[in-house]
């Protein structure tokens, strides 16, 4: 469950965030939150061989289905879920995600305001659930929208260079969210591909002598946008070679809508 829990480590993100000032790139534009340096140029340059950023703040809402699976050191599953996602970005950016597990429904909403917790249908409003909702949701939305994520406001890049990982040469950017003063929260390695810039996967902090690595096996189009379609996290050394494979996802039934029905993101009526 390793890729699972540190993907949405990120919540603290705001869901979308357009273009505002950088100190370090002020010709602005839709790339003024990337730095003007190699780590920058990468990013845009995979975004742009993705469809844009420009195609992609024009897409109002999406909803897919996500197939995860965790395995323990031996390769067997423990834990499998499908679950029905549904973004809204414009005007306001909601969100609903369900799955059912062990014969229990579960059910998160954001709703533009708040975000709440339905287990068989009924409102579960502890704070430590109204987090798990927060979590569910922005992590999902921030792991599910890459590369364009790694435009938004606030976070801080470094160029790392040259590394090879996946048995392949790509380019290293540290992607951290700074938070309470503290200059290296919630850091993400990003890997490139050294001759496309198409992005491959990425790597969370260490944990002693092992690492998460999570390659993007697979990517799909709908109509000009590019998303990742399937992926595996895999529990790694400390120089980032596989040790055994900890997790997979797969999405599947992307669509794009104009204007979703505002009735997916209301409280579920308990039947």
């Amino acid at each position: 469950m390793q890729n699972i829990f540190k993907s949405v480590v990120v919540v603290i993100l705001t869901p979308l965030t357009f273009a505002a000032c950088n100190p370090n790139n002020p010709s602005g534009g839709l790339y003024a939150n990337l730095p003007a340096d190699s780590a920058g140029t990468i990013i845009k340059e995979c975004i742009e061989k993705s469809g844009g950023l420009d195609a992609w703040q024009k897409k109002n809402a999406l909803s897919l289905t996500k197939l995860s699976q965790s395995f323990d050191s031996a390769g067997n599953l423990k834990r499998e879920t499908v679950q029905e996602q549904y973004f809204q970005y414009h005007p306001t950016f909601k969100a609903r995600i369900s799955w059912t597990y062990q014969d229990t429904n579960y059910i998160c909403i954001y709703d533009g305001d708040h975000a709440k917790r339905y287990v068989n249908r009924m409102n579960v409003n502890t704070e430590k659930d109204m987090q798990s909702a927060w979590n569910t949701i922005f992590g999902a939305e921030y792991v599910l929208c890459m590369p364009y994520k790694l435009a938004d406001a606030g976070a801080k890049y470094e160029y790392e260079g040259e590394k090879e990982v996946f048995n392949k040469k790509v380019y290293a950017i540290k992607v951290s969210y700074p938070k309470d003063n503290k200059e290296d929260t919630y850091p993400w390695t990003y890997f490139f591909d050294v001759q496309t810039k198409e992005l491959e996967g990425y790597s969370n902090p260490s944990n002693g002598d092992q690492t998460d690595v999570t390659h993007y096996d697979a990517f799909t189009t709908i109509d000009g946008i590019k998303l990742p379609m399937q992926r595996t996290g895999y529990v790694c050394d400390k120089d980032r070679r596989p040790l055994y494979k900890s997790s997979f996802y797969r999405n599947s039934n992307f669509k794009f809508y104009d204007a979703p029905s505002d009735t997916i993101f209301t409280a579920p009526v308990n039947k």
